[in-house]
């Protein structure tokens, strides 16, 4: 089966299209963000700033058309946010199936234009991949042929860690994550709380807190075995949910118990169902009641061991990542179209 893969050839795109390549007999990529004639993050800014990003989206896609020469049993899109109707029109010509995977929250009033384009383009897709939590009925508006919800993917080849029990757990609480406001106050109270707690990532100079903060920050955000490693190595890992993004889990939920450090996350629906509280992982409604079971934790070695252990057999169980997801994905298409992988 011949498939081409249209996104980031780095981060989790990267890692998707690493497993994709191993399951397929051709696989062709283009890293669309490359075409423009900005960086991208200049590229980025104009998709948040101007509706429909200006001329951005139009210029890679035409250049995206251009390079395309074969036909392809599947086309992959990641994101999609520069991938015009135009140019899926062109793709139905070249391709017996297009989708879309978007592990974002395109459809929530938010990122400014951003997903202008995207949100145009989706009727043309023949399945478009939304987060477990967005709304079936913006899709529907949208005029979306299928799609189908999904939880977030791990890697295991960047985040499992089997022999996790034979690293020196050095440090007791790691949070690896973006500044958000909310995030501010809650870090800043633990800390007080006389709780020691490491922290990587970017934009924490923005906190209000940041005098208090700075002692703990240890740089900026990880990836990749360093992310991991960091994560091997710490008792406890917070897993905050992003308000803004109305998640009710993250990556990091199943990274977390995969490298091996206990889940210690917020409680939401979507936890709950993925993990037995206090068996697999641990949650919290507030700072007050996340201090008060981290204290707990770190007077108990064995209950800290026990729960991780159980959550990382659990996150192996749960079958949430790529190279579990993506096989079974181009199997499922493979039928439809009348291929064999």
């Amino acid at each position: 089966m011949k498939i081409l893969y249209i996104g980031d050839d780095n981060g989790t795109s990267g890692q998707r299209l690493k497993v994709i390549k191993e399951n397929s007999e051709v696989t062709e990529s283009i890293d669309p963000y490359k075409l423009s004639i900005f960086s991208k993050a200049i590229t980025y800014k104009f998709l948040f700033s101007f509706p429909y990003g200006l001329f951005i989206p139009h210029l890679i896609s035409s250049r995206i058309r251009l390079i395309i020469k074969s036909n392809y049993d599947i086309i992959w899109v990641n994101a999609g946010d520069v991938i015009t109707p135009s140019l899926l029109k062109f793709f139905k010509k070249k391709s017996k199936f297009i989708l879309c995977y978007n592990n974002d929250q395109p459809l929530a009033n938010r990122d400014g234009h951003r997903w202008d384009i995207y949100k145009n383009s989706l009727k043309y897709y023949d399945l478009v991949f939304l987060r477990s939590n967005a709304d079936p009925l913006d899709a529907i508006k949208l005029n979306v042929k299928f799609f189908c919800s999904l939880f977030m993917w791990f890697d295991e080849d960047i985040h499992l860690v089997n022999d996790y029990s034979k690293k020196t757990k050095d440090i007791d609480i790691v949070f690896i994550g973006t500044w958000f406001p909310e995030r501010g106050p809650f870090i800043s109270k633990m800390i007080r709380s006389g709780i020691n707690i490491a922290i990587y990532g970017a934009r924490w100079n923005k906190a209000d807190e940041w005098e208090q903060i700075k002692k703990y920050w240890k740089g900026n955000s990880l990836n990749g075995k360093d992310y991991t490693n960091v994560l091997s190595r710490s008792k406890i890992s917070l897993g905050f949910v992003s308000e803004e993004n109305q998640d009710l889990h993250t990556r990091r939920s199943l990274e977390i118990p995969a490298a091996g450090s206990l889940l210690c996350a917020q409680r939401t629906f979507e936890h709950s169902m993925m993990f037995k509280e206090n068996e697999e992982a641990v949650f919290f409604d507030d700072v007050e009641e996340c201090i008060s079971i981290c204290k707990s934790l770190l007077n108990n070695e064995n209950k800290i061991k026990e729960i991780t252990n159980k959550g990382h057999e659990r996150v192996k169980r749960l079958g949430l990542s790529n190279q579990h997801a993506i096989p079974l994905i181009l199997k499922t298409i493979s039928k439809r179209i009348g291929r064999v992988l």
